[in-house]
């Protein structure tokens, strides 16, 4: 399994606009899509 580094979780967090509905294949923990749904009021759902 390919792991993206918590660092570069604000370079994608920028791709992603407020209030957008994001799909997350492979999310692991969580912690990606958790700060969107903070940061960016984002619709989320995870699949690990």
């Amino acid at each position: 399994m390919h792991k993206i580094p918590r660092q570069n979780h604000p370079i994608i967090e920028e791709w992603i606009a407020p209030g957008s509905r994001v799909l997350d294949l492979g999310c692991g923990d969580g912690t990606l899509l958790s700060g969107l749904v903070e940061r960016k009021q984002v619709e989320a759902m995870g699949v690990q």
